[in-house]
């Protein structure tokens, strides 16, 4: 009888463990689904196979959770992209216009290292090569920002430098009051200049607010030979302040900033 009880212990062990390994195995090919169909453009699919990953197995899910938070940020990227800018969905170069390139706005990573340090009396970084910025580690990730548009049509896109994944993240200690970075593309001068409005959080209560001022220009690089790149110049910043209420228009070259008239040369 004891026999009897042992082995039928063994067969129930032997049943549960084998559900449990099909219930596991079931949710990694969920989450393999889903990377196969993000990288396809397939979003909405892959982000019911994430969750259903999530659903299968809970304790071990932060790939799935991960993956779940960029591709529907792709999403929303593609919507944002054919709703509000859908001339620029065949165009790679789309930055005098809307500020976007390869489909996506700059990323605020460039933003921020073209900013500089708070206390900077002048731009550091005056230059970015931009398409391979656009992708690569050093302003990571793809996925790593939100992007919305306001109700004059402009772009608005924001990072959280402790929230989201990025190759700036910091942590609660670092940044009490939060951290993070927004900026508002306002629009193109006459001579070719993009003007952004750019607020961001350093860790304290204050928002510092900047109007920054760049340009895409040709240029060259030495690459086995000359090689045509296009970089993001820094024609400047002004400092505005400390949460000031900011309305910025353009006419021309003319650049309203609330009271004040800003002029630029014709070239």
């Amino acid at each position: 009888m004891k026999f009897r009880i042992a082995l039928f212990d063994v067969v129930i062990l032997v049943v549960i463990l084998f559900n449990l390994s099909a219930y596991a195995q079931s949710a990694r090919d969920y989450l393999q689904k889903g990377h196969s169909l993000k990288h396809a453009g397939k979003y909405t699919e892959a982000i019911e196979a994430f969750e259903k990953a999530i659903a299968l197995d809970k304790r071990s899910a932060s790939a799935a959770k991960s993956s779940l938070k960029q591709t529907k940020r792709y999403q929303s990227y593609r919507g944002i992209l054919r709703r509000s800018f859908s001339t620029c969905s065949s165009q790679l170069n789309c930055v005098e216009k809307h500020f976007l390139y390869m489909g996506r706005p700059i990323h605020p990573l460039i933003i921020k290292s073209m900013l500089g340090a708070h206390f900077d009396k002048e731009p550091i970084i005056i230059s970015i090569n931009l398409a391979p910025a656009q992708t690569s580690n050093q302003f990571c990730c793809d996925s790593s920002y939100e992007w919305g548009v306001n109700d004059d049509g402009r772009s608005i896109v924001t990072i959280d430098y402790i929230g989201d994944s990025s190759s700036n993240n910091m942590t609660k200690k670092d940044c009490p009051m939060g951290c993070g970075l927004k900026y508002e593309f306002v629009g193109s001068t006459s001579n070719g200049v993009q003007v952004t409005i750019v607020w961001e959080r350093t860790g304290g209560t204050g928002v510092f607010t900047y109007l920054m001022f760049l340009k895409l220009e040709e240029d060259y690089i030495y690459d086995n030979g000359l090689k045509k790149i296009l970089v993001l110049k820094n024609k400047g910043v002004l400092g505005i302040g400390d949460r000031v209420k900011t309305d910025v228009q353009i006419s021309g070259n003319r650049i309203t900033l609330n009271d004040r008239v800003i002029e630029l040369p014709s070239r």
